[in-house]
């Protein structure tokens, strides 16, 4: 507990002196974005994001950064995003089939809702044998 106390002190005291920077290496500043295709075959994924938590789905998707990444299957792609930069997200993806090209998306994540500074957001992408059930899963982990 002393130790704890001591740190704190330290802190409230050095942030005069060092400023934001300080604060920058004790706090978060970012949020790392995982996409892992747990499939067999390729997902082409399109992740929005906005720097507006109170933004609707459809501004999100015609105003938002717009990522467009092909995740090879069995692979993991990672992102890592500012934190003010990021204040909603939702992904979109479709399976690299043959025939048929099944497709999901999730739902808005929102900052301080959803997610906050110094999470991973994953999103998963799975599939079995018959393709046609292709889906998203979404976790938020610190």
């Amino acid at each position: 507990m002393k130790r704890l106390t001591a740190f704190a002190l330290v802190i409230v005291f050095s942030l005069p002196i060092a400023g934001c920077d300080l604060l920058t290496t004790v706090l978060p500043t970012t949020v790392v974005v995982r996409l892992v295709n747990n499939g067999t075959l390729p997902v082409e994924v399109e992740v929005y994001t906005s720097d507006n938590q109170d933004i609707t789905e459809t501004l999100l998707k015609t105003l938002g950064t717009k990522q467009e990444i092909t995740v090879a299957a069995g692979q993991t792609m990672t992102l890592t995003e500012d934190c003010d930069d990021l204040q909603a997200i939702v992904c979109e993806a479709k399976l690299q089939a043959v025939v048929i090209v099944p497709d999901d998306e999730t739902n808005v994540l929102r900052d301080e809702t959803d997610f906050e500074c110094g999470n991973t957001i994953t999103f998963t992408f799975a599939h079995s044998i018959i393709l046609v059930d292709f889906n998203i899963t979404t976790n938020v982990a610190n």
